[in-house]
């Protein structure tokens, strides 16, 4: 019988994880034997743990990349110095008659994947661009060397990709095939076809994000061979430009990518490669474009709390908050239109912070019983992602002086920093379970992870070729250890409540990610050097004066980053001024049934005054993952309850595809000047004695709907319709 890979590499997604309930498969009867590690009640973390050898973990990090590599190891002007791995995907490109040899597969699989291997990218050459020196003080010049040879191996690849100005390659390899089949690279026999995006198939996510990769690989390489770095900057000039003049997603237009890495979007990319482009350049033109670009890309208004291969502006907002508390050049301070962006970004930087800072009134991220920040599934890349950044901020926070105040709580850069090295403590074995979640790091690891090559015999062990349905009987099911031990490999992680299953047919738990272990380098690298040092928690830093705002009428007015104080006799307001539409983002097929994810806009329909308080109403809203909105009582959180002028929130969700959400605004409070009076008009209210009328009460806390209509009973013809109603 076939075996269907969609309990291994489609559950996962492995750089993200957008199905959060992958933890909770489970192998069926006569399934082999899985390790199921339950977090007893009351368990405490490994407190009195030893310190954490951050130098040897950083090590291992950076060898995980060797196992991740395609193309020609032997005789490479980049050694290869692990002995399991050998020469594969040597026909890559062939068919299109390109050279596509080179690159990283993707997780688990047999896949390049552009969108999570150039975010891969970039993060890597982040490591190396603000922690460099770390690298080299944690291992000496070899380890350094090293590092940037991981990116030269992941540049080198992205510069073949690029084959013309407007035409890059997107992926190579068929997930569909690839994940029926498990085959180590060295002898697979699926599909190898190569899928580009041009000006007729646009795909702006992966062509900004891939400019972004290589503006950052441009200044991480420059000090060491600046010929070829110069040359990372052209192409990321170029790909700039094509990501913004044919828009779209990449993710419509090529094949398969949408089972696995659907993209929600690509402002985020576009704003994330022009600050790397500024950055690398220096050139103004790049602010000046998030400025006329704002607020569609919502940089100075939206906090995302996830940063992801698919969410990047989080990252956009940090590197300009880091800009701008180290000072900004003279021609930039010198426009209010560009202060007003950088000081927009650089604000929502902060509440990022706060979102996932303990104890304070804007924290909206889940913490695992054990400390760990939890997102979703595979939830490892994103906690180190988060980690990244919040030690990157305290760090410029520190060099700064400066402190966040959360809404009357103030955190300083040595908190935040704690926060930061806490994440990596977790996975690094100080967890309730005293595990590593880093394959070769400590007494006690995953065996089982979830990769093809490491999990089969090595091909210069044994060359014989092992087939598509063979190596899933094999190796994917045997209750054995991998053969082979891909030292550093950061696995999906644990799940919500700290546990965890050692079993290679479950991805989000043990199925490793470029996309984890890329952030992990610089993190390791800042937590070997030390913490900041000790000192009694300064007084809150004085407000940073704003600069003026542009004339009105041309940018929206500069954001509050905590909620307003009200006009003296604040009133409700027509819930007209509340406007909220959703789109399906993207679909996929899993256990069965149709799932869909959700981008949801909540507009402020009057373009003079700003308002607050909003509250919405759900209807058919049965999420297992959401973001920026809470499931149960259907609120957003503090800080998106405040909306600008003309300004908007966004939230998103994932579900099953026959749900069909509907929001509607319940109370909003008007910043502007007193309406003028209403005639009085009846309320359409819904009869508190049905269970909508009952459900409404309880959501407003009195006997009347405020005018919001429920929605159609479904008519249920039949018992299978009643089972999948409930399912």
């Amino acid at each position: 019988m076939a075996f269907r890979d969609a309990t291994s590499d489609s559950g996962s997604r492995s750089c993200k994880a957008h199905d959060s309930r992958s933890f909770k498969r489970t192998s069926g009867a006569g399934a082999l034997a899985v390790l199921l590690v339950v977090l007893a009640l009351g368990q405490a973390t490994q407190a009195g743990a030893a310190a954490v050898d951050y130098g040897s973990a950083l090590a291992k990090a950076i060898l995980f990349f060797e196992g991740q590599r395609s193309g020609q190891l032997a005789g490479a002007a980049i050694p290869t110095t692990i002995s399991w791995r050998g020469d594969s995907g040597l026909s890559d490109g062939t068919a299109q008659k390109v050279d596509l040899r080179g690159g990283y597969y993707e997780g688990g699989s047999n896949v390049k994947a552009g969108l999570p291997g150039a975010f891969a990218a970039t993060m890597l050459a982040w490591s190396l661009v603000d922690f460099a020196r770390h690298v080299d003080a944690a291992g000496g010049a070899t380890q350094l060397a090293a590092a940037r040879d991981a990116l030269r191996w992941a540049a080198d690849y992205l510069l073949k990709t690029h084959t013309k100005a407007e035409e890059l390659w997107a992926q190579v390899g068929d997930p569909v095939t690839d994940g029926a089949c498990w085959q180590r690279p060295e002898d697979m026999s699926t599909s190898r076809t190569a899928y580009r995006i041009n000006a007729t198939r646009p795909g702006s996510d992966l062509a900004a994000e891939t400019a972004a990769a290589l503006a950052a690989s441009y200044l991480a390489l420059k000090d060491v061979n600046a010929t070829y770095a110069s040359g990372c900057l052209t192409h990321a000039q170029q790909l700039f430009v094509f990501a913004d003049k044919y828009r779209g997603v990449y993710s419509a237009v090529v094949p398969g990518a949408a089972l696995k890495f659907p993209s929600s979007g690509y402002t985020d990319e576009l704003a994330w490669a022009a600050v790397w482009l500024y950055r690398a350049t220096g050139l103004k033109r790049y602010l000046e474009y998030l400025q006329r670009n704002e607020p569609a890309i919502g940089g100075t208004q939206q906090m995302q709390t996830e940063m992801s291969w698919d969410q990047k502006l989080p990252g956009a907002q940090a590197l300009l908050a880091r800009a701008l508390w180290a000072g900004l050049p003279t021609s930039i301070q010198a426009s209010a239109p560009l202060m007003w962006v950088v000081e927009g970004y650089a604000g929502m930087a902060e509440v990022f912070v706060c979102a996932h800072m303990p104890a304070n009134p804007l924290r909206a991220v889940y913490t695992t019983p054990g400390g760990l920040l939890y997102v979703r599934g595979s939830n490892a890349q994103l906690a180190l992602s988060a980690a990244f950044l919040l030690v990157l901020l305290a760090d410029s926070l520190a060099a700064a002086s400066r402190t966040v105040d959360c809404q009357g709580v103030t955190v300083t850069p040595s908190q935040i920093l704690a926060l930061g090295q806490s994440q990596v403590d977790y996975l690094l074995g100080s967890n309730p379970l005293a595990l590593s979640f880093m394959v070769g790091f400590g007494s006690a690891f995953p065996q089982n992870v979830h990769h093809r090559a490491a999990s089969i015999v090595s091909f210069n062990t044994d060359p014989s070729p092992v087939t598509c349905q063979g190596g899933n009987t094999t190796y994917l099911q045997s209750a054995s250890a991998n053969p082979n031990v891909h030292v550093g490999a950061i696995v999906g992680g644990p799940n919500a409540t700290d546990g965890f299953q050692d079993s290679r047919l479950l991805p989000a738990f043990t199925e490793p990610s470029a996309c984890a272990n890329a952030p992990a380098v610089g993190l390791l690298a800042r937590l070997a050097a030390g913490a900041l040092p000790p000192a009694a928690p300064p007084p809150p830093s004085p407000p940073v004066p704003r600069s003026p705002p542009p004339p009105k009428g041309r940018w929206p007015s500069p954001p509050k980053f905590t909620t307003p104080k009200a006009p003296p006799s604040p009133v409700s307001a027509p819930l007209s001024l509340v406007n909220v539409s959703c789109k399906v983002d993207g679909s996929w097929q899993q256990y069965g049934e149709e799932h869909s994810m959700w981008g949801c806009d909540v507009l402020n329909t009057n373009a003079s005054f700003p308002i607050k308080d909003v509250a919405l109403a759900c209807f058919n809203f049965e999420p297992y993952n959401a973001w920026n909105i809470e499931v149960v009582s259907c609120s957003l959180p503090s800080w998106a309850q405040y909306i600008p002028a003309a300004g908007k929130r966004n939230f998103g969700f994932i579900q099953p595809s026959r749900l069909k959400p509907s929001f509607k605004a319940t109370w909003v409070t008007w910043l502007g000047p007193p309406l003028p009076p209403k005639k009085p008009r009846a309320a359409a209210c819904i009869p508190p004695s049905t269970f909508w009328g009952k459900l409404q009460c309880q959501v407003l806390g009195s006997g009347c709907c405020m005018q919001v209509s429920a929605p159609p009973v479904p008519t249920l013809t039949s018992a299978a319709a009643v089972q999948d109603e409930h399912r």
